[in-house]
């Protein structure tokens, strides 16, 4: 508690201070979604909603065609 620290690194000058910050109450959360970040599908969530991006799809195909040759 109220400590400071002058660090010079790699030319610069960093000043790391300590402080106390009060925590804030935490909220009950009923309803949540889950996230599975995929290969062939960008995005598909937990309750079944499938998320892609057609131009990213294409550019990985070509990304994937040029590692091969």
């Amino acid at each position: 508690k109220g400590e400071a620290d002058l660090v010079y690194k790699k030319g610069k000058f960093f000043l790391c201070q300590t402080i106390e910050v009060c925590q804030e109450e935490t909220k009950d959360v009923d309803d949540f979604i889950g996230c599975d970040f995929g290969i062939t599908d960008i995005v598909v969530t937990s309750d079944g909603v499938k998320h892609s991006a057609d131009g990213l799809n294409t550019y990985r195909k070509h990304r994937q065609k040029v590692r091969s040759s």
